[in-house]
């Protein structure tokens, strides 16, 4: 386990609020000089405690739908097979992570704007699965809720941004924005001069490109992947079942997990669960403290689910 420091920390609270900070901003809110805070962030990349940098696109204004697919495999150990290799490359697959658990152990999410289009996926996927599936579950995303770190420093966190609730409004994209959009997906800390190079555009018309597409919210903010592992927590998925659902208690339950400090995300979800939620613990206790502290929130919760050992694979949200 790695131990940080408050500069550390507020580096990777910085970071995971926006990826693309530059050096001289994130210098003056640490107060240290740029070349420190270069320093510390290539040793947070060199630790693996930071593995890329990531940018969120809301693909529902692009007329995408999240559909999610947990398999539970008969080869538990997973992580360098040939099947997790070929996931990675499937530009559609903006999320695939394992974990350990009877339920399942793999998880991937996949986009498409046509249900025929995942179908052919799906099918293909248990065609060629050589590792033996026990069980499959589908479902897909209503809208994912997208939180701060600032538990980190046990300061007041914030909704970031919200992905994938349904639009009637669909946009349409040039070819240099569907480039910038691929680009900025692999690596969200690229500099302009660097994309210049790749898509042969000047940087003050990539400049503009960005700032159209975060205008039509197309872009909705730019994030960092961090080993959870390496700095002692737990990566908790939580899948809730309720006794009783209505837009009021669905509320009041989203709510309540916001209000617990380090939940990161809410996913709404159609599914056999009616809400899915991430969090990151210490420890089963702090786990298992925060767990009873949502059930007096939301009496009407009857069953909850747990997935531990969350590890991402891949997180990428440029469908194509």
């Amino acid at each position: 386990m790695n131990t940080l420091d408050k500069k550390d920390l507020q580096i990777l609270i910085a970071l995971d609020k926006n990826a693309r900070m530059p050096i001289s901003q994130l210098a003056k809110k640490t107060r240290l000089t740029k070349d420190i805070v270069a320093e510390r962030i290539k040793k947070l990349e060199e630790k693996q405690i930071i593995t890329h940098y990531y940018t969120v696109i809301d693909y529902a204004k692009l007329g995408y739908t999240t559909y999610k697919l947990f398999l539970y495999l008969e080869n538990t150990d997973i992580t360098n097979t040939s099947l997790i290799k070929t996931l990675e490359k499937r530009k559609e697959v903006n999320f695939l992570a394992i974990s350990s658990g009877e339920d399942y152990n793999l998880a991937i999410n996949y986009n498409s704007k046509k249900i025929g289009e995942f179908k052919l996926f799906y099918e293909e996927l248990l065609s060629n699965c050589s590792n033996g599936i026990l069980r499959k579950k589908l479902g897909f995303v209503n809208e994912i809720q997208h939180f701060s770190i600032d538990f980190l420093l046990d300061q007041k966190k914030e909704i970031l941004y919200s992905t994938g609730k349904e639009t009637d409004k669909k946009e349409t994209l040039s070819e240099t924005e569907e480039e910038t959009l691929r680009l900025l997906s692999q690596d969200a800390r690229i500099s302009y001069v660097d994309l210049s190079k790749k898509i042969k555009k000047t940087p003050n018309a990539l400049l503009y490109t960005v700032r159209n597409l975060q205008r039509k919210k197309i872009i909705l903010g730019y994030r960092t992947n961090i080993s959870w592992e390496k700095l002692g927590f737990t990566h908790y998925k939580v899948y809730v079942y309720l006794a009783l659902k209505t837009p009021e208690i669905e509320k009041r339950l989203v709510q309540g997990i916001f209000s617990l400090p380090s939940s990161i995300y809410v996913t709404k979800v159609i599914n056999s669960q009616d809400l899915e939620f991430e969090i990151l613990c210490k420890n089963q206790l702090e786990f298992h403290e925060n767990l009873s502290k949502l059930k007096k929130t939301c009496p009407e919760i009857k069953e909850m689910k747990t997935k531990m050992g969350l590890k991402i694979i891949r997180i990428n949200y440029c469908p194509f």
